[in-house]
């Protein structure tokens, strides 16, 4: 994204469908969503990054335009949710992601 000229303001958390893997842009790639951040949403659900890098996960995630997570219906989403709506740290929340599935999903 540097490479091409844009500006960190740009970026966009993007909310992917599971088998859209993006390379050097995917972050997170799951069964049931996939992460990646570019500044092209492609009329996926995204939020904004901000206008510098000391933005926190839990801001991005907050801001989504849609969540990848059934909220309303699945509690082990509901816990999911809550606590990445609290994680600052980007690859706290990433690791939290694929740790959270590995114990859940077994």
């Amino acid at each position: 994204n540097y490479r091409d000229g844009h500006e960190f303001a740009d970026l966009r958390l993007v909310v992917d469908d599971p088998d859209e893997i993006v390379p050097h842009r995917t972050v997170y790639a799951g069964e049931e969503f996939a992460l990646r951040i570019d500044i092209d949403a492609r009329g996926q659900p995204s939020a904004r990054l901000g206008s510098r890098p000391w933005r926190s996960w839990a801001s991005a995630w907050n801001r989504l335009e849609a969540h990848p997570l059934e909220t309303a219906h699945d509690k082990y989403d509901m816990v999911l949710d809550g606590n990445l709506r609290r994680i600052g740290s980007w690859s706290a929340a990433l690791q939290y992601i694929e740790d959270f599935r590995e114990v859940f999903d077994e």
